[in-house]
């Protein structure tokens, strides 16, 4: 539950009935001696289990000495008891711990559910169906250590038992798996805990827990679960959770089988990136997705050969005189079709989801954001089905706060000041239920710091609210960061999940992180965070976790490749440089910034540029910037949102170091650069051996420091303050070529004419990192020039000490290479000239901390300063990528990537640490002599050694020679 803490709420069963109501027939249904004769069933079967022989060992028995009845015991009780007593009419208790569901590559396995007679000729016997469940069930053998919550009043509401944290883990899983097969807005699940249960309800804030309840040896227990049962199967389906905006496309229905025929078409186009390309190439109906905004009804409803309702059953013999339902497919981009197909997973259910007053059909989500208590962003390729043109669709639960625009609305602006490579919007609005009401998370009303007209509180006997006090553990490394199964929450355009590693996008980077209170006023329905620094309180509250969200979808009308698409360097240096110009566009027209650049919002699209006078033209890729949800306006000085925005793995230095601070635009450009980085180290050609090893001490390691705030990575921390890529001593060098098998020594004796190591790449990042060296030279200056008598002093993960005022962020301390206390203007002005980031340094004091007597720090000399006030606009940072990609100085090779993802089965580490050396990942398989995994595939680099190292004078030494297992 490492993405759920803080996020439980415990109420007393009779509370809880405010979610399932007791029927008003229920004294009827279940009369006294009705209800005596279940709760003598329920005892005699457990007795009988207690009954069994006896083990060998004690492990089967209880505190008491009694047997322990096993899961399969009390499974077996349960569907014994509801067929003879019918506890839920228009129900069957379905067992299904035995088998996964076919095609679930996770292979989850639910204990039991309770599944609708409606849905029977759907079920597969002895599998979870996933699909069909309402009620999610979790049976437990007994005893404390297998009770996933709290007991005691005056505990926090989330042990943190490890047994009892598993069982948590494991209820946040099977609730979190049939939200991904299912559309909901919540979900009811029930632990069977020997002879207790817990009712649940969990939505994408949190979850709503009852007291643990004897069901067993007392009456009124017994009275309670039977109350919860029939009054959960007296619901509607929206009052169990089902989006009534979502409604199933099933086999035989028009949808489905137009979906079928639509996935395979020979006319569509080629999106490959190439010249020489005509206009007789494309059809005279190609659909190309910027001109199809106001597309028009298809005449195939006009002329009968489809039906208006998609999900209405369908004969094409006799309703639409076909036989089979494929008349005049639209052609199109050749990777839109390959999308869609794909995600007519056979295993997958297919869903009409509404937006707009327009129907979209979709399968499986190409993208899925990781975790239950998140965004649950999901991107699909729709069809729109009045047009019967392909879409990208985003389904997610948008932080709801007053002042915080829609990601539609920023688009809108953006589409309307005609910016350049951003999604072209067609649709977007927040989900309504029936009633007209939005549809937003429940559990997040108990929240301590929701605002009052949004606020419930919870009376349990001995406490006054649900907000009971807890301390404040040390929380995992990664708590604060992304969920990394997959990438990004999507927005915007598609993409594409393939399997590799991307960081997924968050706005609560860290659950500990120093906060301001929104300045919307009291009135205000967002949930709002404490003005005082949550890392200064010693004690943290149950539901000081969640955050209010609300339901929302957008269409818009480009399909994109994901940006790991890309077949050469020189081509993902272009695709970054489009989407720094459309942040330019947006930062410049529009007065917005995205604040939340990462590689999964970098995403490539295809477009045809004809040639002069209907001429030969090109197929050529482009960048588009999307996901513009944390998007904000520059006149907006207030923080609209209490935690920290964008993605842990691409956030600048500064940002990391101060969670608090506004992001700014040197901050933004700062992250093209991270992004930048990150798939070049694991498509790109390098000398770098241990790709997971610099992936971690780059972007996803840190330290959990005293104030339970987290560091940041300690090789990001050194690029930017030092302006070198490396891992440990070892400089990253990118290459142009794997080098020769046969011999490992390289003449360095000119390594200016070293084409192997020349990689224009390089210099395009010591060109960049200059710019950001400066930054944060200044940056310290200003720290100390700024530094008042109440500046709280930090020791970094690296040992050196920095003071922090709550205005300006901690810089990293500036190496050291001798013991001048001045600086050296000659020698800075002499580097810049030779190309070389100017450096500030300083000795360190031999004086105790406590008797410091501090000297006046240098200012930087002009040339350092300028150097960072030119990341104040864009025009820099465009002009060093235009510089490096259309110079003759520098030649791109074209065969410069490798033809896998050296990440394949990184897995981000979770454990944190508490200081010294940054935890090495083992490796997933071990590397053998030759060069590959030892299941076959080349090692994470491109070269033996473990990266060249550089000498005082900037020279590189070179890498080891490669196998020839490891050449492309």
């Amino acid at each position: 539950m490492d993405d759920c803490a803080l996020t439980t709420i415990i109420m007393t069963p009779n509370q809880f009935k405010e979610y399932v109501p007791v029927p008003a027939d229920f004294d009827t249904v279940f009369p006294e001696a009705r209800i005596q004769e279940i709760a003598a069933a329920f005892r005699e079967g457990f007795a009988a289990i207690e009954r069994r022989p006896k083990p060998e060992d004690d492990k089967e028995k209880d505190a008491a000495g009694m047997m322990k009845p096993l899961e399969r015991d009390v499974t077996k009780l349960w569907v014994e008891i509801t067929e003879r007593f019918n506890l839920f009419p228009g129900y069957f208790f379905h067992s299904s711990e035995t088998t996964p569901d076919v095609g679930d590559s996770t292979r989850l396995r639910i204990d039991a559910s309770l599944i609708s007679n409606d849905d029977q000729d759907d079920v597969v016997d002895k599998r979870s169906n996933w699909p069909i469940i309402r009620l999610a069930i979790e049976l437990k053998p007994g005893g404390t250590g297998y009770d996933a919550f709290e007991k005691r009043q005056d505990r926090p509401a989330e042990t943190e038992t490890i047994s009892r944290r598993k069982v948590r883990g494991q209820l946040m899983s099977y609730a979190k798996h049939t939200f991904m097969y299912q559309h909901r807005t919540k979900l009811f699940q029930m632990l069977l805990n020997g002879k207790e249960y817990r009712a649940m309800r969990w939505d994408r804030s949190g979850v709503i827990v009852t007291d643990a309840v004897n069901y067993v040896d007392e009456l009124a227990g017994t009275r309670l679960l039977l109350e919860f049962l029939y009054g959960f199967s007296q619901l509607s389906d929206a009052a169990q959770g089902l989006d009534h905006t979502a409604v199933r496309v099933k086999h035989g229905s028009c949808g489905w089988m137009r979906m079928n025929a639509l996935s395979f078409y020979n006319g569509d186009v080629d999106h490959t990136e190439r010249s020489g390309v005509t206009s007789d190439e494309f059809p005279a109906n190609f659909a190309f997705p910027e001109g199809t905004l106001n597309a028009p009804v298809s005449p195939l409803f006009e002329n009968c050969l489809l039906h208006c309702d998609p999900c209405a059953p369908c004969n094409p013999s006799t309703d639409h005189h076909s036989s089979i339902l494929c008349p005049d497919p639209l052609p199109v981009w050749k990777h839109m079709r390959d999308l869609f197909r794909n995600s007519l997973d056979a295993n997958w259910p297919r869903y009409q989801l509404m937006v707009g007053g327009r129907k979209y059909l979709v399968g499986k989500p190409i993208f899925e954001a990781t975790g239950m208590v998140s965004r649950a962003t999901r991107g699909y390729i729709a069809l729109e089905w009045s047009t019967q043109r392909f879409v990208f669709l985003k389904d997610a639960w948008r932080p709801f706060y007053v002042g915080v625009d829609k990601e539609g609305d920023v688009l809108s602006e953006l589409n309307k000041a005609n910016v350049q490579d951003v999604p072209t919007l067609i649709a977007h609005e927040d989900v309504r239920e029936a009633d007209g009401t939005e549809q937003e998370t429940e559990t997040s009303r108990y929240a301590p710091h929701a605002s009052q007209d949004l606020r419930k509180k919870v009376t349990r006997p001995g406490r006054s609210t649900s907000t009971l006090p807890r301390t404040l553990a040390p929380l995992p490394s990664k708590k604060s960061k992304p969920n990394t199964s997959s990438a990004t929450p999507a927005a915007g355009p598609s993409r594409v999940n393939d399997a590799r590693s991307t960081p997924a996008s968050t706005s609560r980077a860290s659950q500990s992180a120093t906060s301001k209170q929104s300045a919307d006023g009291p009135a205000s329905r967002g949930v709002k965070r404490s003005a005082k620094d949550v890392q200064n309180e010693e004690q943290e509250q149950d539901g000081s976790g969640l955050r209010h969200l609300s339901h929302y979808r957008i269409i818009v009308a480009e399909v994109c490749l994901p940006s790991t698409a890309f077949t050469s360097a020189r081509q993902w240096v272009r695709i970054v440089l489009h989407c720094i110009q459309a942040h330019q566009g947006a930062y410049e027209l529009c007065g917005i910034i995205h604040r939340d650049i990462s590689v999964g919002n970098i995403l490539i699209y295809p477009k045809y540029i004809p040639g002069n006078d209907g001429g030969v033209g090109m197929i050529f890729w482009r960048g588009t910037l999307c996901d513009w949800e944390l998007a904000k306006k520059l006149i907006v000085n207030t923080a609209r949102q209490p935690e920290r925005t964008g993605t842990w793995q691409f956030m600048s230095l500064r940002c990391l170091r101060d969670p608090t601070l506004p992001v700014l635009l040197p901050d933004e450009l700062e992250s093209f650069l991270h992004a930048l980085l990150y798939n070049a180290i694991r498509f790109v050609l390098h000398n770098f051996d241990d790709v997971d090893g610099f992936v971690n001490a780059y972007f996803d390691d840190t330290v959990v420091k005293h104030n339970s705030q987290q560091s940041a990575p300690h090789a990001k921390t050194t690029a930017m303050t030092t302006g070198e890529l490396a891992l440990d001593e070892d400089i990253l060098l990118f290459i142009t070529k794997i080098r020769d098998e046969e011999s490992d020594d390289i003449d360095n004796s000119d390594d200016s004419d070293n084409d192997v190591d020349n990689h224009p790449l390089n210099a395009l990042l010591d060109a960049l990192l200059e710019r950001f060296r400066a930054r944060y030279d200044v940056l310290r200056w200003e720290a100390k020039k700024n530094s008042k008598k109440d500046v709280v002093k930090k020791r970094e993960a690296d040992g050196g000490a920095t003071a922090t005022s709550s205005a300006v962020p901690s810089m990293p301390p500036v190496s050291h290479n001798s013991n001048r206390m001045e600086v050296d203007m000659e020698t800075l002005a002499s580097e810049l000239q030779h190309g070389r980031s100017p450096s500030v340094t300083r000795a360190p004091s031999k004086q105790p901390a406590a008797k410091k007597v501090r000297k006046p720090v240098a200012a930087p000399p002009p040339e350092v300063i300028e150097f960072s006030k030119s990341l104040d606009t864009h025009h820099a940072v465009v002009a060093i990528f235009q510089d490096h990609m259309g110079s003759s100085e520098y030649v791109w090779p074209t065969n410069d990537t490798v033809g896998y993802d050296r990440l394949e089965g990184y897995r981000i580490p979770r454990a944190p640490r508490t200081g010294g050396k940054p935890a090495k990942k083992i490796r997933t398989a071990p590397v053998n002599k030759v060069g590959k995994r030892s299941n076959g595939q080349p090692t994470n680099g491109d070269v033996g050694g473990a990266g060249g190292k550089r000498g005082r004078n900037g020279g590189r030494a070179a890498p080891k020679t490669v196998t020839g297992s490891e050449k492309r």
